[in-house]
């Protein structure tokens, strides 16, 4: 089934299995999609605003520059999502999301914006985030691991607990006094 330009509003999905869609530059409005099957679909250039996604579990699926302003999406491994010809991102953006338990592995993200967003308990492995932003962002128990976080912008972020031994974070910005947490990773007691 083919869904184009389409505008879905209020959907209430939980448990079910969603099979052979394609989305391409749709809207969804205050949908709820919760621990869902999603097989052999496609969402390109789609919008999802104020929506729920909660546990879903992806196969053959793909998903290219989709757009969230708003939304909850927990528990979701990016990863699982095929990416078209293994270059475009399967998001575009995450404006004001909470993003809770999310995986991210291997991504190149260079110069995304994570501005406002609640990231609890997600992790960031083998990405790189050169010149991403995360300002105000809450970090509580985010796990960043072997990342290029060079230039990346932690200004007024929360909660955040990064490897300096682990991490690429030259000319990384963070605010005082704040920074301090980052000596915590090292093992270092500062009174």
């Amino acid at each position: 089934m083919l869904y184009e330009y389409e505008e879905f509003e209020k959907l209430q999905y939980e448990g079910g299995l969603v099979e052979d869609c394609i989305f391409t530059d749709c809207i969804f409005k205050e949908c709820r999609f919760l621990e869902m099957e999603i097989r052999h679909c496609s969402f390109k250039s789609c919008t999802f605003q104020s929506c729920t996604i909660l546990n879903n579990d992806f196969k053959f699926t793909d998903a290219t520059d989709n757009r969230f302003e708003g939304c909850s999406v927990i528990g979701m491994a990016w990863n699982e999502v095929e990416k078209e010809n293994n270059i475009m991102l399967p998001f575009s953006a995450f404006e004001a999301c909470t993003l809770k338990h999310n995986l991210f592995v291997g991504f190149k993200m260079k110069k995304f914006r994570f501005d406002d967003c609640d990231l609890i308990g997600s992790s960031f492995q083998q990405c790189d985030l050169k010149d991403s932003s995360f300002r105000r962002a809450g970090l509580k128990d985010v796990s960043f691991q072997q990342n290029n976080l060079t230039g990346a912008d932690f200004r007024d972020a929360q909660d955040y607990l990064i490897s300096l031994e682990n991490n690429q974070l030259k000319k990384a910005k963070f605010t005082f006094p704040d920074a301090i947490r980052l000596l915590s990773a090292t093992g270092i007691i500062v009174e």
